[in-house]
């Protein structure tokens, strides 16, 4: 069942919203749009200044928008130049007044932070770019993005909702990343928009509202580790034998001394896989079951049998204790179960995947994390 492993690349998250007619006699008329993208680091660390940013563009060339980079986010305006190019200088306003005290202090001060540059291709179906950082010594970014049609009254054929599992390393023996899935769920309503939460296998929980492009991919982004890391990179739609969702994503998790789980950190690009949900009695298709327990701090592996009626109950058929409930209205799951050898309680979570026909998870296990993986035992 744990057919997915990791790898290293490195991404920052654009998003952008364009309306126009006809943005300029250098750019080809286009309908009102959406865009979606991303933010290449120029940085060693690829979640150094990691950002976001949303985007409206008038038929006038006029645009507004507001744009985060790490922690700090501000407004900005300005108007894109008969060849479809602008340049902007982003600044911030911070009130440090004092309008309580006696007498009244007003203190307010007006802080640039970025240059940013962009461009819009001539057919109008892409916009790029770039961000120079006037503090701090950060080398500068690139941005790119791609065009979302979809609206109210153009919506998407796939809008739904989906599941989707983060590739754990699947080894037992490795100590330097998690075993366990870390998983999430995402829905996509007929206008385009896309809502998407989750935990990574560390915990971490993430959010996220984005745009599904064109090409049936949109970004995902967070800030995680007040703002030391991120989680970033694309998801797409697909129609294959055993997924509806595929993509990679960068997982950065800095050097923390203190932290509970995996303190040395790591940065790998992990894989995503997901599958359409469709609540369903029951959520895949099987009657008898197991549950595998693996990694973590576990002395060894152990199963769990288990049978799944049509009420979405999951029975335990096991001497060792074990509850699981299945959230059929989103697909997650979540329980605890008992260590046949130390007797020790781990709590587990994770989603299921019904065109894998199965579920993955992960269970904490201080410092580590171990992995849970649903499945049928019928041929």
């Amino acid at each position: 069942m744990n057919r997915i492993r990791f790898w290293s690349v490195s991404v920052f998250l654009l998003i952008v919203t364009l309306a126009s007619t006809r943005v300029s006699a250098g750019v080809a008329s286009i309908a009102t749009t959406n865009y979606a993208g991303l933010v290449f680091s120029g940085s060693a660390d690829p979640s150094s200044k990691a950002g976001i940013f949303a985007m409206f563009v008038s038929p006038h060339r006029d645009f507004s928008g507001r744009i985060t980079i790490g922690r700090r986010n501000a407004g900005f305006s300005g108007r894109f130049k008969t060849n479809g190019t602008a340049d902007i200088v982003v600044k911030i306003t911070v009130d440090n007044s004092c309008y309580g005290c006696d007498p009244q202090i007003i203190d307010i001060e007006t802080h640039t932070l970025w240059n940013v540059h962009f461009e819009l291709s001539p057919d109008g179906s892409a916009i790029s770019g770039g961000l120079h950082f006037r503090k701090g010594g950060f080398p500068d970014g690139t941005l790119s993005g791609k065009r979302s049609s979809f609206s109210r009254s153009e919506e998407t054929p796939s809008a739904g909702k989906f599941t989707f599992a983060f590739a754990g390393s699947g080894d037992p023996a490795n100590t330097s990343f998690p075993t366990g899935n870390g998983f999430g769920t995402a829905t996509i309503n007929p206008s385009g928009i896309v809502n998407i939460s989750g935990t990574l296998a560390d915990k971490s929980a993430f959010s996220q509202s984005t745009l599904l492009c064109d090409d049936g991919t949109f970004p995902i982004y967070d800030s995680l580790y007040n703002g030391r890391g991120a989680v970033q990179g694309w998801l797409g739609l697909t129609n294959s034998a055993n997924a509806d969702l595929t993509g990679n994503v960068l997982w950065v998790k800095p050097d923390f001394a203190r932290r509970t789980f995996y303190p040395a950190g790591f940065t790998n690009d992990v894989p995503v896989v997901g599958s359409r949900y469709v609540q369903t009695k029951p959520v895949l298709n099987w009657t008898d079951g197991m549950v595998i327990f693996q990694g973590g701090k576990l002395s060894a592996p152990f199963t769990n049998s288990v049978v799944l009626n049509a009420k979405n109950k999951v029975v335990n058929t096991s001497d060792n204790k074990l509850t699981l409930k299945i959230q059929a209205s989103s697909g997650r799951f979540s329980g605890s179960v008992k260590d046949p050898l130390t007797g020790d309680h781990l709590s587990f979570s994770g989603v299921v995947l019904q065109k894998e026909n199965g579920g993955f998870g992960f269970f904490p296990d201080a410092p580590l994390s171990g992995q849970v993986l649903l499945g049928t035992t019928e041929p």
